[in-house]
Order: C-alpha cells, then structure tokens, then sequence
C-alpha cells in the first residue's frame, strides 16, 4: 500500500473515534490545535477545539497553498477567524501548532520571511504576540490526522 494511503487510512480510523463538529465557543478557557497537510499545491487545513473534557469540535478547509509554511500558517488563520468571529478574546485561548518555523517567526524567534509576511500580521492583528506554542507533532495527531483527510489522497 502506498504511504499516502496508508497515511489516509490511519486518518480515517482516529477520526472515526470521535465526533466532530464546528461548536459555539465553550466556556471558560480552552486550546486549538492547528495543523496542515500539504502537498503538490494543496493544503488540507485543521483546528481542533478541546477543553478539560476533552476534544469539543473542529474546524477545516481546503486550498491551495505554495508550500508547507503557508498552509501552517492559513490553518492558524482558520483558528483565529473562527475565534473573531465569536468575538473570543485572545486571553481565553491557547493555539498550538506542530511546526516551528511558523511558531518562531510569531514569536520574534526569527525574522519573518517576506512571502509570510501577510500571514503574519494577520495573526497579529487579533493579538500581537499571538498566543501559540509549539507542540510535538505526536501531540498533535488529531489535527493532523483531520488535515490529512482535508486534503485527500
């Protein structure tokens, strides 16, 4: 079986185990977990919603994107969008993302690269630094497993 297949398969067995859907905003504190699979052009972008109870709901989409970079950073926009639009403030929520790239150029870690530049100030304007952490890519099985069946085999 080829890798991808293999990788979809696995996908669809995590997510099977739980039911997803795009919630109202939770109370009280929560965490997003963002991730992107990308390739060939296109990105399947995803945001998972969990508080102490556990995983609450999940946001995706698919797009085109020029690289892998780009797609981390349109799932975070994803994430924050959705936060925007419920009018959640920035203190309520911590996002996570798996890739550290992304995550240093947000935190001042390393120069922003000009292609990501409007990714970038985009995040900022819903908060300046943006409340994210890097994440081990293990920790982040779920996102990525939504993303990968985003974007298809």
């Amino acid at each position: 079986m080829h890798n991808s297949q293999e990788r979809y398969q696995a996908a669809q067995k995590l997510l099977s185990t739980i039911n997803i859907e795009i919630p109202e905003p939770p109370e009280g504190k929560f965490e997003i977990y963002c991730d992107a699979s990308w390739r060939d052009g296109v990105a399947g972008l995803s945001a998972i919603i969990q508080n102490e109870s556990g995983v609450i709901g999940a946001l995706s989409a698919r797009v085109d994107a020029v690289d892998v970079i780009e797609a981390e950073f349109k799932a975070l926009c994803v994430a924050v969008n959705w936060l925007e639009g419920h009018k959640i403030p920035a203190e309520r929520v911590k996002l996570f993302t798996d890739n550290k790239t992304v995550m240093n150029m947000l935190t001042y870690e390393i120069p922003v690269i000009i292609n990501y530049r409007p990714f970038v100030e985009r995040l900022w304007r819903y908060k300046k630094p943006l409340p994210v952490k890097w994440v081990k890519r293990e920790e982040n099985k779920l996102a990525d497993a939504l993303a990968v069946i985003v974007r298809g085999i």
